[in-house]
């Protein structure tokens, strides 16, 4: 059984380098669809904060149009039922917290 926070980590990772592959429009259309969601916290004192938010949001919980799936789901649909349960089963908090100084720590 692989490790939660491994996961999480290579999803954010490829989720990043999707975003950075996309085109511009794309992404602001994107974005714009991230700023009317219940995710985006309306007031951040931070620029990296609404950037690590929008990825983390982008692949967790975005669904695509097309496949009605998140991007999480989309990469790691082929690695069994208990990965998946364990990415559909993480509750996503929002706000000002050490996990985001955790975040900033690693990079």
């Amino acid at each position: 059984m692989e490790d939660l926070k491994e996961l999480i980590e290579e999803v954010l990772e490829y989720a990043e380098e999707e975003i950075g592959n996309l085109e511009e429009s794309k992404v602001r259309s994107i974005f714009e669809e991230f700023t009317r969601s219940e995710f985006f916290l309306k007031s951040y004192t931070d620029s990296q904060n609404v950037s690590m938010d929008f990825v983390v949001w982008y692949a967790l919980i975005r669904r695509d149009p097309e496949t009605d799936m998140t991007l999480a789901e989309k990469l790691l649909q082929n690695r069994g039922k208990d990965v998946m349960d364990k990415i559909r089963n993480v509750k996503i908090i929002t706000g000002t917290f050490s996990i985001r100084d955790a975040q900033k720590n690693k990079r």
